[in-house]
């Protein structure tokens, strides 16, 4: 995670029955480097998903504060303290997030940047709605507010979503989130990965979308959520007519008389 410059922290390594690849020697050299702070590994016997490894992590916790770091991923030596201060700041805020930079499989960095654009930097609701712009690498967020809605959905559907999911559910109860860009992290993109199967994706964020139309949302989400439903209804039933035979036969139809009228 790098060396960082806040150093009340403490880290819980969750292994969701993962291959033996040394990850537990690892964490285990790790913490006899750092016997200041509290290193903890846990192992699921069972396969459980990204979801039950987080909320594994955040029940073990013992801090005020959470944040979260993917494998792969890192953070910049200032990362966790200006989190830390942000919150402090202002005991409102319940989500301290930043931008990803984004870096190859070598480590270097790439260009592009993971989080909000220029139009998306107004409205954090109607933006959040659209697509993820909150990497749960570049997060921190209090211990109490998540809980408060239940950590993280642990259903097959939702994971690799899970992390929208949740940044949604809290906007719906109302808590606050603050773009703190001192906080800098750096997330690693590999074209294996489950972010970069498109197909994959889009099941999954529909999924996400079926569910939260479905809630009883207090704020704009729900009724961006039923925009955005309706239009896939659309989408599908313009689909359907064109792939039917009386769209193919009307083209034909319409090209035949386009001939006729010009002569040819």
């Amino acid at each position: 995670m790098g060396k960082q410059s806040y150093t009340n922290w403490e880290v819980i390594a969750v292994d969701d029955c993962g291959p033996e690849d040394g990850t537990k020697k690892i964490v285990e050299s790790f913490a006899s480097e750092h016997p200041e702070h509290r290193v903890e590994f846990i192992r699921h016997e069972e396969n459980g998903g990204v979801s039950k490894a987080r909320n594994t992590a955040i029940h073990a916790a013992k801090g005020e504060f959470l944040a979260f770091l993917d494998p792969d991923d890192f953070w910049g030596c200032s990362y966790l303290a200006s989190h830390v201060k942000a919150l402090h700041s202002d005991p409102s805020i319940s989500v301290s997030y930043t931008d990803a930079r984004c870096i190859d499989e070598e480590g270097k960095v790439n260009g592009h940047v993971w989080g909000r654009n220029g139009r998306e930097r107004f409205s954090l609701s109607g933006s959040l709605y659209q697509r993820n712009l909150i990497n749960p690498s570049t997060a921190m967020a209090r211990r109490r507010s998540v809980l408060s809605c239940d950590g993280f959905d642990e259903s097959p559907e939702i994971q690799h979503v899970e992390d929208w999911d949740l940044w949604l559910r809290m906007l719906d109860e109302g808590m606050h989130f603050a773009y703190t860009p001192l906080a800098e992290s750096f997330y690693r993109q590999h074209p294996v990965a489950a972010t970069a199967d498109d197909l994959s994706m889009r099941k999954r964020e529909r999924a996400l979308r079926r569910k939260h139309v479905d809630l009883p949302a207090r704020n704009t989400v729900k009724l961006l959520m039923a925009m955005e439903r309706r239009m896939d209804q659309i989408e599908g039933r313009q689909q359907a007519y064109e792939g039917s035979v009386f769209y193919r036969l009307g083209r034909l139809l319409s090209k035949l008389v386009c001939k006729f009228r010009s002569g040819s």
